[in-house]
C-alpha cells in the first residue's frame, strides 16, 4: 500500500453522525481516521449559515470526538424554515464556515472529500490540496420535481467538473460521472466487520416472531415496494415479514397480522436482528434511480450467510448466485421458497457468501481509495 500522504481530510457529508442508517461515508471515515486526521462536517443548515454570515455571528456547532482521529462536528436541531436563498450567499456562507474549521483545528496539507452535489461551491475555494468527489447516488434523479432535477444536474457536473478525484459505487454511476471527469473510479460499498459476529442471541423484540422470518434492514421510503411486501405477508400467513428502519417519505405501512415493523436499531445491534431473518429481502421499485445503487444491505445479508430474493435492480447481478433475483411478484415468492429451502441444504454456498463478504469489507475500500489518492496527489 502507497504511504498515505494525505495527513488531514474534512469529509463534507450528506447523512449526520448520529443517524441510525449507518452508510458508505461512515465506514470509510472511521476507516480513514487509522492514518489520517479526519473532520466530519454534519450536513450544513443552510439557512442558519447564511442568516449568521449577513449578521457576523458565529456558527454553533458541536465537537463530538470518535476516536483520536476522528472529529464530528454536528449542528443543533433548527426547525425547518421556507426560505429562498441564493446561491451565492449560500456557497460564501459555507466556504467561510469551512475555512473557520481549518484555521480552528489548525489543518494543514488536507483533503476536501465531498458527498453531494450541494458540496459544489467548497470545492477549490478553502485551500485543499487535493479533492474528492465520493458519489453513491444520482441526485438528480432522485427527486420527483422536474425543476429540481436540472437545479441538481447542473450541481452534480460542476462538482465533477471541479474535483480531482471520482469515486463512484456503480455501474451506471461510473458510466455517467466519466463523461465529466477522467479520473473516475468505480469502489463498490462494502461490508462493516461487526457484522461477522456471528451472535446467537434473539433480540427480545422478536423472540415472539414465528420462524421462517423474511427480513428487511433499510430506510423505509418511497423507493421500497410496499405493495410487493404486502403480497408476500399476504401470500403465506405462515411466513413473517419483518422490517426493521425509520420511516421516511410518509410511506403508509404499519404491523399487522404476520407483517412486523419494529422501527430504527442501533446499528451494531442490526447483525443480531439480521442472523435471525431465515431469507433477506431486498425489494425494491423499478424506478430510474435504482440503476445506480449498489445495495450496502446485501454486503451485509451476505457476511451474515444469509439467502436472498431481490428485485431485478442492475447492480444486484453482480451477485451472480449469491442472490435469487426476481422480475415480477410471482417469482419473487417462488423464489422466497427456493432460499427457505437453500437455507437447511446450501451450507456450501453459505461459505461462499461469507468468503464474498470477507473480500470486500469498508477496510479494503479504504485502502484502495488511498492507493488512487496517492497517486493522483504528486
Amino acid at each position: 500500500m502507497a504511504k498515505n500522504k494525505i495527513k488531514n481530510i474534512i469529509i463534507l457529508a450528506r447523512t449526520p453522525w448520529g443517524s441510525t442508517v449507518k452508510g458508505r461515508t461512515h465506514h470509510l471515515a472511521l476507516e480513514f481516521s487509522r492514518n489520517s486526521k479526519i473532520i466530519y462536517i454534519d450536513p450544513m443548515p443552510f439557512v442558519d449559515l447564511v442568516r449568521n454570515f449577513f449578521s457576523n455571528k458565529r456558527n454553533k456547532f458541536r465537537v463530538n470526538k470518535i476516536n483520536k482521529n476522528l472529529t464530528v462536528l454536528n449542528f443543533p436541531k433548527i426547525k425547518p424554515q421556507r426560505s429562498k436563498l441564493s446561491p451565492y450567499a449560500i456557497k460564501a456562507a459555507q466556504i467561510l464556515f469551512v475555512k473557520n474549521i481549518i484555521k480552528k483545528f489548525e489543518l494543514k496539507n488536507f483533503a476536501i472529500w465531498a458527498t453531494s452535489p450541494f458540496h459544489a461551491g467548497v470545492v477549490k475555494n478553502v485551500g485543499e490540496v487535493i479533492s474528492c468527489y465520493d458519489c453513491s447516488d444520482k441526485f438528480s434523479a432522485i427527486v420527483d420535481s422536474p425543476d429540481l432535477a436540472k437545479i441538481l444536474g447542473r450541481m452534480e457536473k460542476e462538482l465533477l467538473k471541479k474535483v480531482d478525484v471520482v469515486f463512484v459505487s456503480s455501474k451506471a454511476l461510473y458510466d455517467d460521472c466519466k463523461r465529466h471527469n477522467k479520473g473516475t473510479f468505480l469502489i463498490y460499498n462494502a461490508v462493516w466487520r461487526s457484522y461477522f459476529k456471528r451472535g446467537s442471541g434473539t433480540p427480545k423484540d422478536m423472540r415472539k416472531v414465528k420462524k421462517p422470518i423474511l427480513g428487511f434492514v433499510g430506510t423505509i421510503n418511497k423507493f421500497l415496494d410496499i405493495e410487493l411486501i404486502r403480497y408476500i405477508a399476504n401470500y403465506n400467513k405462515n411466513w413473517s415479514v419483518v422490517l426493521i428502519g425509520p420511516h421516511r417519505n410518509n410511506v403508509k405501512l404499519r404491523s399487522q397480522g404476520n407483517l412486523t415493523l419494529l422501527g430504527e436499531k442501533r446499528y451494531d445491534d442490526l447483525p443480531e436482528y439480521v442472523n435471525n431473518f431465515n431469507v433477506c429481502l431486498v425489494p425494491y421499485k423499478d424506478m430510474r434511480c435504482m440503476r445506480y445503487v449498489d445495495f450496502s444491505k446485501i454486503y451485509q445479508y451476505l457476511a451474515c450467510g444469509k439467502a436472498i430474493v431481490a428485485t431485478g435492480a442492475p447492480e444486484v447481478k453482480k451477485f451472480g448466485s449469491l442472490c435469487r433475483i426476481s422480475r415480477d411478484k410471482d417469482e419473487f415468492i417462488n423464489n422466497i421458497k427456493k432460499a427457505l429451502k437453500e437455507e437447511i441444504n446450501g451450507k456450501e454456498l453459505v461459505k461462499k457468501k461469507r468468503v464474498f463478504a470477507h473480500d470486500n469489507t469498508w477496510r479494503r475500500r479504504a485502502e484502495e481509495m488511498t492507493e488512487i489518492i496517492c497517486r493522483r496527489y504528486q
